[in-house]
Formats: C-alpha cells, structure tokens, sequence
C-alpha cells in the first residue's frame, strides 16, 4: 500500500488548515515541521513524551506546552499542579523538563500547520443576493465561481493523489488586501 502512495504521489496536504484538524495531525515527525524538530523526536525527554505521557497528536504537545500554574518551579522538585499530576499519573520523574521539550516541539511547527496560525482570516465569500436561485431558468453550463478554498474537516479528507514530489508548502495561504 505504501509503495503504491508512494508511486501515485499520495501525501496529506491543504491550502490551509482549520485549527481543529492541526491539532489532530500526529506530532511526531510531523509533515510540517522546521528541521529542528528532526533533533527533538531523538531528545531523551521525547521517549518519556510518548512513552509516558502518551503524547500523539499536536494537540496534546499544546495542551502540555500551553500549561500556566503561578506556583510552577523549573525544578526537579517542583510541587504545582501540573508537575504533580505528571509524576503521580505519568511517572514522570522530570515533568519540567518534558514541558520545556513540549513547547520547543510546538514552536518548531511552521505557520501553515501551526493550530494557531493555520487558518488565517479569509473574506472571499459568496452574498446570499448571489447566489443563483433553483428555478430552472438557467443553463446548467453557468456555474457561480465559489472563491472559497475549503480546508479538509477530518484527517482523512486531507489526502491527495498526484502530488508532486517537492517539499510542501509551508507557508499559510493568505489573501493580499484591497487597496484603498
């Protein structure tokens, strides 16, 4: 199966992303990632991650790289709630250490995949005046041209077929703003 993806040039690709689906793509040699994260997947705390912590997806290394408690200590001893929680459910015997990775991880996604920067603004839309009424006046050959470009909704609806071989895009489709 993968020999054939490989031979029809099949890989997961969007022009841009809804944060949701970001945050469900997995993290660990992610598809749109700096180089950087090729040296963190091999980092020690990256096998205590996904081995312990059970992390997948980038929504789970944001949710860990996103944590704020006031009481938090860069220590091995560290008694906030976070830290505490990863020793007792996770076993880990140094949470602080896994957090500064998880941020690291989460910094070295690139815009277009990043969940918070994925899906910028768009105002290209269809007005309701529009769009063509049902009522068989038409010729079936008139087609509305829809400026929307539509991001997957699921995993699965973000493969594509006859991709070509270059790297992918990395950079967030944008819209350029109308003059004044």
């Amino acid at each position: 199966m993968i020999k054939t993806a490989k031979k029809y040039g099949m890989r997961w690709e969007a022009i841009t992303i809804d944060p949701s689906v970001a945050r469900q793509l997995p993290v660990w040699f992610h598809i749109g990632a700096s180089d950087d994260l090729k040296k963190l997947n091999n980092h020690i705390y990256a096998s205590c991650l996904r081995e312990k912590h059970l992390v997948t997806s980038v929504g789970h290394i944001e949710t860990i790289a996103n944590r704020n408690a006031p009481l938090h200590r860069q220590n091995k001893t560290c008694t906030c709630d976070h830290c505490s929680l990863d020793r007792a459910q996770y076993l880990c015997d140094k949470p602080y250490k896994c957090a500064k990775l998880a941020k690291d991880i989460f910094r070295s996604i690139l815009p277009k995949w990043h969940p918070q920067t994925s899906s910028p603004p768009y105002s290209l839309n269809i007005a309701p005046e529009q769009i063509p009424d049902n009522t068989g006046n038409q010729n079936e050959q008139d087609k509305i041209f829809d400026p929307t470009y539509p991001s997957p909704d699921s995993l699965s609806a973000g493969f594509r077929v006859f991709v070509s071989s270059d790297t992918p895009c990395s950079t967030p489709a944008r819209q350029i703003p109308k003059p004044p």
